[in-house]
């Protein structure tokens, strides 16, 4: 991301990221990404972590540190979507290129929740 990317107050519900640097990258407090999918492929600084990913999927990270193959990682950002509770699978076409329309389903780490709660804020 170039120096000029804001993500102040924008939510990512579950969409997939690959190959970005969040190093440069404008947030505030608003900004809530906790749900986004991704691989070792996205850089996220230490500083951002309460607000961008989550830590079951920072610690798969740390068991398989390459990024995910096309497949894989189509798996698992389908199986990702499946914590989201207004998810139906019937989407996936939608969201996923033809070739990846059948791919199998990954189950996420166990312990990731999709989170609906406000994110905290150092407001007091």
């Amino acid at each position: 991301m170039s120096l000029s990317t804001n993500l102040s107050a924008s939510t990512n519900n579950g969409g997939a990221l690959r190959f970005v640097d969040f190093s440069s990258a404008q947030i505030d407090a608003q900004t809530d990404w906790r749900n986004a999918f991704f691989d070792t492929s996205v850089i996220v600084p230490d500083s951002m972590r309460a607000q961008i990913g989550q830590p079951c999927l920072l610690d798969r990270f740390y068991q398989n540190p390459e990024p995910l193959s096309d497949e894989k990682f189509f798996g698992q950002w389908r199986g990702w979507l499946t914590l989201d509770p207004g998810w139906d699978d019937r989407s996936w076409p939608i969201l996923a290129s033809p070739e990846y329309h059948k791919v199998p389903l990954i189950p996420p780490p166990a312990g990731c929740t999709w989170h609906t709660d406000p994110i905290a804020t150092d407001a007091n």
